[in-house]
């Protein structure tokens, strides 16, 4: 059904009252299952905004966001993609984030030893920077690079800083300016996270989620002995590691590290 628009000053855009429409990501396979169910339950939403925009003539767009990236909003209107690729995806956006995640601490520590290079290097600060447009004014994190030592990648945040997008667009320029030299120690990144994550200090924090990202392209090391250190038994904060780009290592030690801590590797 092909539906008629009209010009409204409120919106001042071209709406249908009668209908809403949906916006999917241009990644996401419309024709799967999932997807079509979403679009099948989440038509009875039409009928919740419509009595909602009867009830206050002053509500304006009514928007619905489902995990797997379906958006729903009211009232239609055209969806106005750029001229480029439509990159909008409704889980990326701040009050998507707010509402669907709980407040956290979060650490992100990068591998650049001399063995990321060219391809996985950019993997990474790519993989890096989508991480962060993840994080809400909420969170609170810091971002280091390690190989034989560790250090923040922006020096003077000597601590988590807030995730807003001041801070985020300064860790994002710092991340595209890493390089690779050196040797691999996990024991240096993971000193780093913990002591940032655990220190009592009284600058601000979110105080909830506790987590650790970490970025490699493998090794053997599985850092035991500072996982006892400052994560066992009690596992108060979570540890994710991410294996990017080709190579040859064997993939158990990052398996093992993610869930001796609670978490997954990915």
């Amino acid at each position: 059904m092909e539906l008629e628009f009209v010009d409204d000053p409120n919106f001042k855009y071209q709406v249908n009252y009668s209908s809403s429409a949906v916006q999917i990501p241009t990644d996401i396979y419309k024709g799967s299952p999932t997807i079509l169910n979403e679009l099948n339950w989440t038509q009875a939403l039409e009928k919740v905004f419509i009595e909602n925009r009867r009830d206050d003539s002053s509500l304006r767009w009514q928007v619905f966001g489902s995990a797997t990236g379906v958006t729903r909003y009211y009232p239609a209107t055209p969806w106005r993609a750029p001229k480029k690729i439509d990159l909008y995806d409704v889980r990326r956006r701040p009050w998507y984030i707010q509402g669907a995640s709980s407040p956290k601490d979060m650490v992100i520590i990068v591998d650049v030893s001399g063995s990321v290079s060219g391809l996985t290097l950019k993997l990474m600060k790519n993989s890096v920077i989508e991480m962060l447009e993840t994080l809400s004014d909420d969170d609170y994190v810091n971002v280091a690079k390690f190989n034989e030592k560790a250090a923040a990648v922006v020096p003077c945040f000597k601590t988590l800083v807030q995730a807003n997008n001041r801070n985020k667009e300064i860790f994002k320029k710092a991340v595209c300016d890493m390089s690779a030299k050196g040797t691999t120690d996990y024991k240096s990144g993971f000193t780093f996270a913990f002591e940032q994550l655990l220190n009592e200090s009284s600058a601000p924090r979110a105080n909830c989620n506790k987590m650790i990202m970490m970025f490699t392209d493998g090794g053997e090391d599985r850092a035991q002995d500072i996982f006892e250190k400052y994560n066992w038994p009690n596992k108060t904060v979570r540890v994710f590691t991410f294996s990017v780009g080709q190579h040859n290592y064997d993939v158990t030690p990052l398996q093992w590290i993610a869930c001796a801590n609670k978490a997954a590797p990915l």
